[in-house]
């Protein structure tokens, strides 16, 4: 819903502002992103200390959750770029995506090292079962996103970045399909 929600208002800013203007807008946008990722990482810092005084089971079984959604919420946001212009999308993957992303490799280091130690030493049979498996799935999921990331900023950077290139591209096209035309008839 959210994403889709951006998509729109992305669509609606584009049609009523310049280009320059639809673009200083996306800067800001971007900044206010990173200011949200900063706050939302101490946010998780503070919440880490807290859930520490508790028992680790628990506490890993809480980060795993969190991991998992945040994971799953970031792959959305590196797959749905309509929302922005090619250049931005790519500064965006570069920059704060990207950085979003290192951040978070401290917590699936985290889980792995915390949920093998307590796969071998935690009593309860099916707990070390449940543990061993989440493992694998942070794994899986973090080993999944870096795919994604690496694989949409290839993509994007082989696409042309601004609207002249794509102009010429597009004018390119026509002629040759006209001489195409004329030599079919």
């Amino acid at each position: 819903g959210d994403i889709e929600k951006q998509e729109l208002i992305a669509g609606e800013i584009r049609s009523c502002v310049s280009i320059a203007d639809a673009k200083r807008i996306w800067q800001r946008l971007a900044a206010l992103q990173i200011r949200r990722s900063e706050t939302e990482d101490r946010l998780h810092t503070l919440i880490q200390l807290l859930e520490e005084q508790q028992d680790l089971p628990k506490v890993f079984e809480l980060r795993y959750a969190r991991f998992s959604a945040w994971a799953s919420a970031m792959k959305q946001r590196l797959l749905h770029k309509q929302r922005a212009l090619l250049d931005d999308v790519l500064q965006r993957l570069s920059g704060p995506l990207r950085d979003e992303l290192a951040a978070r490799e401290n917590e699936r280091a985290w889980l792995v090292q915390q949920g093998r130690e307590l796969s071998k030493t935690c009593g309860n049979a099916e707990v070390r079962q449940q543990i061993a498996e989440q493992v694998t799935d942070v794994e899986r999921i973090w080993s999944n996103l870096m795919a994604t990331w690496t694989d949409e900023y290839q993509r994007l950077e082989k696409l042309p970045t601004d609207l002249e290139g794509l102009n010429s591209n597009l004018a390119s096209l026509t002629v040759w399909l006209g001489q195409v035309e004329a030599t079919v008839h």
